[in-house]
């Protein structure tokens, strides 16, 4: 029975106070050091509604976000520089950026209350190190310092993709393949960071460079500890365990070989011949 005067309930709206300029939430982020929250969306995408419905309007998620971010919602059809510039190919997508609009993490597709909990939380809230390196790097991308400490401050917050790209620029200077110790530096980096996020043939590959380039450094036994987990991970397991033997043999004094000594399978006992 309709009963007259009485409205039917309002869509639920998300809480979030999304700022629609993009000065001006850089503006607001640059005062107080805290990242960016870009989120591109549109009228018409149903999961971007979705995500209003049920994530952004979490009270919990919406004051984290309020507390330590600066967000910002940008239209997909009207601004396609941005479009362009965050190499946003569909929606909803959010891009998790420095104070200066750098990214430094972006998520392609719908995230739940959960996964949005989590990054939230993940992310520090004061980029003030981050911003500082960034400037650094806006007045000279080819700062080799700069990009290898911007990749260790990335890497610290877990942001072990962007550190990846840093780590990465800084390899390709010329300044990496005359000076040893930033390249065995950045490829341990690279190895670490493969690991982190699963890419075990890429760990593989740089730490297997690490063990062969540089034979005398002290990191040597790490290096070898870290390419045979590489190689577990990988599947490869006679690989893992010749580089163990090896380990083990070489540097048997080393913490990396007590710890390796964990990672080989005892070997079975041959069975009786009759």
């Amino acid at each position: 029975m309709l009963i007259a005067g009485v409205a039917p309930p309002a869509r639920a709206e998300a809480a979030v106070q999304w700022r629609r300029d993009l000065n001006e939430a850089l503006g607001l982020a640059v005062e107080s050091n805290r990242p960016l929250l870009i989120e591109f969306y549109a009228d018409w995408c149903a999961p971007c509604k979705v995500m209003d419905q049920q994530v952004y309007s979490d009270a919990r998620i919406a004051a984290l976000i309020q507390r330590n971010y600066v967000p910002l919602r940008l239209n997909f059809d009207l601004q396609r520089e941005l479009v362009r510039r965050y190499n946003v190919e569909a929606i909803p997508h959010v891009v998790f950026a420095n104070s200066y609009g750098t990214e430094l993490l972006h998520h392609r597709g719908a995230l739940n209350k959960a996964e949005m909990a989590a990054v939230l939380s993940a992310l520090p809230s004061d980029v003030s190190a981050i911003n500082h390196l960034d400037r650094r790097l806006q007045a000279d991308g080819g700062d080799a310092s700069a990009l290898l400490e911007m990749g260790g401050a990335l890497r610290s917050a877990g942001l072990f993709q962007a550190s990846t790209r840093y780590y990465l620029r800084a390899l390709k200077l010329k300044q990496a393949r005359k000076d040893a110790g930033l390249r065995e530096t950045l490829l341990g980096s690279l190895g670490a960071n493969a690991l982190e996020l699963r890419e075990s043939r890429d760990a593989a590959r740089y730490f297997a460079t690490c063990v062969k380039e540089f034979p005398s450094s002290p990191r040597r036994p790490d290096y070898m500890l870290r390419l045979a987990q590489a190689y577990l991970a990988a599947g490869r397991e006679s690989k893992a365990g010749a580089i163990m033997k090896a380990l083990i043999r070489d540097y048997p004094a080393s913490d990396a070989a007590r710890k390796g000594t964990l990672l080989l399978r005892p070997e079975r006992p041959a069975a009786n011949s009759r």
